[in-house]
Formats: C-alpha cells, structure tokens, sequence
C-alpha cells in the first residue's frame, strides 16, 4: 500500500541535533539557519520558524550555543559542548537517512511531474466535462494502482 510522500522531516526529538551539526559550520541568525537547511536538502526540506527558533532558545538554555546580536539580528555560535553534543548524537540529517544515497535530481523530477500531474487534474476538474472529469478519476486511479505495485514488496 503507497504509504505517501512525506518528503525529508526530522524525526520528533532531531531538531536539536540538526541544529547544532549546521551551527558547527558557522554561527548563523535563527532564518539563515532554515536558508542553509533547505539548501542542503536541495529544496526538499525547509524547516518552520515554529520548529527553528524554540529548538535555538532550548539549545541556548542548555549552554549548547550563545546568542550575540549583529546589526540587529540575533546570531547563534556552537559552543564546545554544543559541538561534543553534535559529535557524539549521531542525529541525522532528514537527507542522510536511507543511507544519504538519495538521487536528488530524480527526485526534482519526480517532484516537477507530481506538480504537472495535480495541475492537470485541477484543470480538468474545474474546467472539463463530465466526461472528461471521470476519464482522469479513471487515469488517476489506474496510475496509483500501477505505482502502489511497483513498491509492493508482498
């Protein structure tokens, strides 16, 4: 059964592990840090104010990484013990489970056709006939058959 595109997510509790290992390349403000996050995941993962600046004030509490301000932005440094922490954590990164072998331009197309494939079925809704309408239902249900056995394992 297709169990979804999820895309990269760090698994409850990794933040703070993410964090740190990209804080051990330079100090960086709390959005440089979601800037640099995406970048690595070649645009697959981009991590949420929401989940970067509590993870940051935590990491701060717990003398992982001080905080200086910089012409108005507040700019976050590892310190000793937040590089310890880093190293010896062993978190990974969304992008490096399954071994990191992910093919990211394979994946950018599999992400370009998912999109061309929901723009069509948009279109078709909103703007076809009936008919129409039902052809791509049948298309789309015959697509996700036909992928669910390609991953099939049973």
């Amino acid at each position: 059964m297709w169990r979804g595109w999820h895309g990269f997510q760090a698994k409850r509790g990794d933040m703070s592990g993410i964090v740190l290992r990209v804080l051990a390349d330079k100090p960086m403000h709390g959005y440089e840090i979601i800037q640099e996050l995406e970048r690595k995941s070649h645009g697959f993962w981009r991590p949420s104010p929401g989940s970067i600046y509590p993870t940051l004030q935590l990491l701060e509490e717990q003398d992982l990484v001080t905080s200086g301000d910089d012409a108005g932005k507040k700019i976050y440094t590892i310190t000793d013990a937040g590089r310890s922490e880093a190293e010896k954590s062993g978190t990974k990164t969304p992008w490096e489970h399954n071994g990191g072998d992910h093919n990211f331009e394979q994946m950018m197309e599999v992400r370009s056709v998912i999109m061309g494939l929901v723009g069509a079925m948009k279109q078709i809704m909103r703007h076809g006939t009936a008919e129409q309408q039902e052809k791509a239902i049948q298309v789309a249900k015959e697509t996700l058959t036909k992928l669910e056995a390609i991953y099939d394992t049973k």
